[in-house]
């Protein structure tokens, strides 16, 4: 029986998206006080870049929960400004958050190709492979970047 015949299931894929939702509209925050943080301009316009992407990400996970008939959460935990934190430190946090982004996609891909959801899957599989660029990203500026400098 796939989620929309399945009030149990269908309550458990929406968690999973409302959850990403959260965590996308977070990192997008979070990008974007790195860059405030970061000293060079080309840094800078990498990460307003991924604050962007990750929040077009949160807009299409949105559709996705409305198209079930579902709501996002209406409040956002902020994110901690970890002012004990070099940009560096910061930086490998978010890579890692991105990382548990990719591989939370094939769950979700996973459940929609296992509930029917097929116009779904594109969608999500998109995601995937965006957050694999993010990581790319991240992970050059991770590579430039002094671990030392605070």
């Amino acid at each position: 029986m796939g989620l929309l015949g399945s009030k149990d299931q269908r309550e458990a894929f929406l968690k999973k998206l409302r959850a990403d939702y959260v965590n996308e509209m977070q990192l997008s925050e979070q990008m974007r006080l790195h860059a405030q943080a970061a000293r060079y301009k080309q840094y800078r316009e990498r990460l307003n870049y991924l604050s962007e992407a990750e929040k077009k990400h949160a807009e299409i996970i949105k559709q996705l929960i409305e198209k079930l008939g579902g709501e996002v959460p209406k409040e956002i935990p902020p994110v901690h400004e970890d002012t004990d934190r070099n940009l560096f430190e910061a930086l490998k946090r978010d890579y890692e958050m991105d990382h548990q982004d990719y591989w939370q996609y094939y769950e979700l891909l996973h459940d929609a190709e296992r509930e029917g959801l097929v116009d779904f899957i594109p969608v999500l599989n998109q995601l995937r492979e965006d957050e694999y660029e993010h990581r790319e990203t991240l992970l050059y500026l991770l590579q430039k970047l002094n671990p030392y400098q605070s």
